[in-house]
């Protein structure tokens, strides 16, 4: 049963002191860019993950501990934020406690459907929720609201498998089925599995064989592709990087180079898996490389195309093998669970994750690191293509979202006072003076805004183009050629939508 507020207020406050790299953090974002937050009496409060609503407001899901000292048990807090970082009132923040036979639940995993409803997937795999807008349970999801990991096990356990030990993804369809990538044993041989959801959160036994697809390895993430495919990313026991392309049914796609990525680490090093993203059908992934002769972590980036080959114009054939910093003395958390791989409307990469300037693992800040779409490092991103928040504590992230407006939004918490905190980073090729701002406005208009049909496009220069609509969330909607300055959004739902022409972005919204 959710409890709303009632026995405790929450207490926010704003960091002020930033020891380094304040000026690439967004100051109209809470306080210079820092929101920070915890619930009187918790104890170890994390941001764990976020996600946009079509207002471009900001859904939050956070954890804490009711004991101190105590990792036994975990309450989640469900929040709602306005755009520049404040609580938002006219939601009521939502409190899940421990139950006794999941007593431990992170609530990492978000989406929002189109309707506005919000799913929310435990790392563990040991729930998945859907709440309406209002954050009240939807009761046509599941048992109340909730489809329990009894439900999985016992699917499962028809199939011969054990499992689910934790959700690697929980990922919308565009008809709101919802896809989760997960860990069994078969045979105690672990593989990745991938199973489908229907609307109401029944599984879907039309999917894949007998409703699941199966890949051999040990860690992994699935990948949607603008076309619908499934994309399952992974790593087995040997090391062996595997790919495997599915239709948006579940059957093994033969045209796709479905054998494994011809990669071998540099010498004396191994490389770990961490995370795969992907956009325009591309997939990247993201690696530790590690040495036990060497206390210098590289980070191991691949690119394959929409053949499933290695990208020869990304790195050195499809690789890039990078240092975190340019020095010699440096730490890197090795947490696989929480790297992220964002990509902005130009196709740049950015790495989030945990790293240490000093090579002491206390002095963890939250780090980002950007990339050119050919691998090179972005020079003109931070400090030469790195940004530490460094907030003179201990700093952790959780997760990182890509802003509508091509910024990045990181959720974790901070040590001595431990605290959440949501840090919102500038992205500097994205920043335009004020006679680019007008330039741009000058060079395309649409209307009308809102339309209900059709989106007529208003430009001295422009013939016939190439167009991109993605949602407030930044998924990838429709890509179509503009004919006649004229283009038909009668499909799309209601809400808020970007329309990008070449380097210009505009808004607007569905009726």
């Amino acid at each position: 049963m959710i409890n709303k507020l009632l026995l405790f207020i929450g207490i926010f406050s704003a960091v002020t002191s930033v020891t380094a790299q304040s000026q690439f953090l967004d100051p109209s974002f809470g306080n210079n860019g820092i929101y920070t937050y915890t619930p009187n009496n918790a104890y170890g409060f994390i941001y764990e993950t976020g996600a946009f609503t079509a207002q471009q407001k900001i859904m939050v899901s956070g954890t804490f501990y009711n004991i101190p000292n105590s990792s036994q048990s975990t309450t989640n807090v469900i929040q709602r934020l306005n755009a520049d970082g404040t609580i938002d009132n006219s939601f009521n923040t939502v409190f899940i406690p421990p139950v006794s036979s999941n007593p431990i639940s992170r609530l990492i995993k978000m989406c929002i459907q189109p309707d506005q409803k919000i799913i929310l997937g435990d790392i563990l795999g040991n729930k998945l929720i859907r709440l309406n807008e209002n954050g009240t349970y939807d009761i046509g999801f599941g048992t109340n609201g909730v489809v329990a990991n009894s439900v999985f096990n016992s699917f499962f356990d028809t199939l011969g498998l054990s499992g689910p030990f934790n959700f690697h993804n929980v990922i919308l369809t565009s008809n709101n089925k919802i896809l989760l990538c997960t860990t069994v044993v078969d045979n105690q041989l672990s593989k990745l599995a991938v199973l489908r959801l229907n609307e109401n959160g029944s599984i879907d036994t039309t999917f894949g064989n007998n409703g699941l697809v199966l890949q051999e390895a040990n860690l992994g993430r699935l990948v949607l592709q603008n076309d619908s495919k499934l994309l399952l990313i992974g790593q087995k026991t040997d090391g062996q990087f595997i790919k495997s392309r599915y239709s948006a049914d579940g059957i093994l796609d033969t045209t796709y180079n479905n054998n494994s990525i011809s990669y071998t680490p540099i010498q004396n090093y191994s490389t770990y898996f961490c995370t795969a993203t992907g956009k325009d059908n591309n997939t990247y992934i993201y690696g530790v490389s590690s040495s036990a002769a060497s206390p210098v972590s590289l980070i191991t980036l691949m690119k394959l195309n929409q053949n499933g080959d290695l990208d020869n114009s990304f790195g050195t054939n499809g690789i890039v093998n990078e240092s975190y910093y340019n020095s010699n003395n440096y730490y890197v958390d090795n947490n696989i669970l929480y790297p992220t791989l964002l990509l902005d409307n130009s196709n740049h990469l950015f790495l989030v994750c945990m790293a240490s300037p000093t090579g002491n693992a206390a002095d963890l800040n939250q780090f980002i690191k950007k990339f050119n779409t050919d691998g090179s490092v972005d020079s003109g991103f931070g400090n030469n293509g790195i940004v530490d928040v460094d907030l003179n504590y201990k700093e952790f992230m959780r997760s990182a979202i890509m802003t509508a407006d091509q910024k990045i939004l990181i959720f974790g918490n901070h040590q001595t006072p431990n605290k959440g905190i949501i840090t919102k980073v500038l992205n500097n090729g994205n920043i335009l003076t004020a006679k680019e701002e007008r330039i741009k406005d000058e060079s395309v208009s649409i209307y009308p805004n809102p339309v209900k049909n059709i989106l007529n496009i208003n430009s001295r220069k422009m013939k016939d183009n190439n167009v991109e609509i993605t949602d407030a969330s930044g998924r990838n909607i429709l890509k179509a050629i503009i004919k006649d300055n004229k283009i038909d959004v009668s499909n799309l739902e209601h809400g808020i939508y970007y329309l990008k022409i070449g380097s210009i972005t505009n808004k607007f919204i569905k009726e």
